[in-house]
């Protein structure tokens, strides 16, 4: 499955930019290439070759296979040879990316990050059972079920931290120079992708998190449903698709989300570069069923996006740019590539960098460049803005005053 998503390997379980899905790789490489890793019996040596065949075969870029593949293997990200979106996931950490990836698991209901080598709950949820047991923002975790997290890694605290729903977890923390032991039970934790509410009744807006998820795509088009028939009385159907800090996400998903909108079957939605400069471009009319082409092209859109919007969120940008639809923002991210994930024989992964991919019609770059939008809104606030602080984020308010004119 092809993915497009910023930092997959700096935020390895924070980012919600992952999929469990991996090719059948060997049944694409030279058949020479696949027998030769065949006659070696030890699983490191299978892996070594493994890898330098795939990076022969399929890595966008011409590097010396051969080197790069001991330094691959040496883990030294100071001496790497591949772009950084490429790279090894570890076989431990595999159920984290599955997990996130279906956005669904038991849990404690905390959004942990790194700070001066502490692990520090960013953001603790409400109706978590985390919360519920007395744990806050701010407080550094210490221990997991009495194992010290001093030189621990964010997977590896997330690994302690998640188990089977209704199992007991304890967790130390240091609050205001006190540490203090809390017991809860796991619960489920489900990761909402998607959200959706009206600012005015001819107003839509949708929160788009990350281009994941295995019902948000459905929860997209059943939320345009339910907007279309909310407004059905309105002269002017609006909505606004909030895709700031969105870190991208899965191609196939954009696409099917984009054809929604475009004008015509023969709309392309992006071009993808290959190795040796192979082009292919995906037409909207083959990526969905005719009666969805343009299925919500009456809605007046506008998108906002900040430097934080990236891959899959700037295709969706662009490409609706591109369709007349106002861009109101920050100048995106600017990362254009594609990755997809290949399984290897010790039981891990290989994220590689196949192609650089070009949105629309206009073959428009995107890597390294962003993308601009129409109406230039800096300083947004809280980029999680809803209804609730409507008045606080200049960004949604001039797209709400586009759409009201």
């Amino acid at each position: 499955m092809k993915r497009l998503a910023v930092g997959v390997l700096a935020a390895l379980v924070l980012s919600v930019s992952f999929t469990g899905n991996t090719f059948a790789w060997h049944e694409n490489i030279p058949f020479g290439a696949w027998f030769e890793i065949a006659g070696y019996k030890t699983e490191a040596e299978r892996t070594a070759l493994e890898i330098k065949a795939l990076l022969k075969s399929f890595y966008y870029k011409d590097i010396d296979e051969n080197d790069c593949t001991v330094k691959i293997l040496q883990g030294d990200r100071d001496k790497w040879c591949l772009d950084r979106n490429s790279g090894i996931i570890k076989k431990e950490d595999i159920q984290l990316r599955q997990e996130e990836m279906r956005g669904k698991f038991g849990g404690a209901g905390i959004e942990i990050s790194m700070q001066e080598n502490n692990i520090v709950a960013k953001v603790v949820r409400e109706d978590g059972p985390a919360y519920k047991a007395g744990i806050r923002n701010g407080d550094v975790l210490l221990e997991v079920d009495g194992k010290t997290l001093k030189g621990a890694t964010l997977a590896d605290t997330v690994r302690l931290i998640r188990g089977k729903i209704g199992t007991e977890v304890s967790i130390k923390v240091l609050r205001d120079g006190t540490e203090e032991i809390f017991k809860f039970l796991r619960e489920q934790i489900k990761i909402e992708f998607l959200k959706s509410s009206f600012l005015y009744s001819n107003v839509g807006y949708m929160k788009l998190l990350v281009f994941e998820g295995d019902e948000t795509q459905k929860e997209f088009y059943l939320a345009l449903e339910n907007f279309e028939k909310a407004m059905s009385n309105e002269k002017n159907k609006s909505l606004i698709v909030d895709i700031r800090d969105n870190p991208g996400g899965l191609l196939v998903m954009v696409e099917n989300m984009l054809a929604l909108f475009t004008k015509n079957p023969d709309d392309i939605l992006i071009t993808e570069v290959f190795k040796n400069n192979i082009k292919s471009s995906d037409k909207a009319g083959e990526i969905v069923e005719p009666h969805l082409i343009g299925r919500f092209k009456e809605f007046r859109v506008v998108v906002l996006v900040n430097g934080r919007s990236a891959s899959a969120s700037e295709i969706f940008a662009g490409k609706m740019k591109e369709l007349g639809y106002a861009v109101v923002g920050e100048k995106t991210f600017g990362k254009g590539t594609v990755q997809t994930e290949f399984g290897l024989s010790d039981g891990s992964i290989m994220h590689l960098t196949i192609a650089e991919y070009f949105v629309g019609n206009g073959e428009i770059k995107v890597d390294g460049v962003g993308v601009e939008p129409n109406f230039a809104v800096s300083g947004a606030g809280d980029p999680k803005s809803s209804a609730e602080i409507l008045h606080e984020d200049r960004q949604l308010q001039k797209a709400i005053e586009l759409l009201r004119k």
